[in-house]
């Protein structure tokens, strides 16, 4: 709703999980920290790809640690 009401691209992050991922969470087993670092690397290329590029948008991300939503941000804070 937010990115509608912007005028702004919506991304859910879920999207950006790699194969591997997402046969993990279907078969019940939880993510760690090294299964999640191909995910935050797509999720960084793209918002740093639009920020180079003056794109908004809007990312639904459940990066709940620190240090994840540190690293998406540690390119450009903006």
């Amino acid at each position: 709703a937010l990115a509608e009401q912007l005028g702004w691209k919506f991304l859910d992050a879920d999207d950006f999980h790699p194969q591997e991922n997402i046969d993990k969470m279907r078969g019940g087993k939880p993510l760690n920290d090294d299964d999640r670092k191909p995910w935050l690397d797509r999720l960084r290329s793209r918002t740093d790809g639009a920020c180079r590029l003056g794109e908004n948008l809007v990312l639904a991300c459940s990066a709940l640690k620190h240090s994840y939503q540190d690293y998406l941000e540690s390119e450009d804070p903006d």
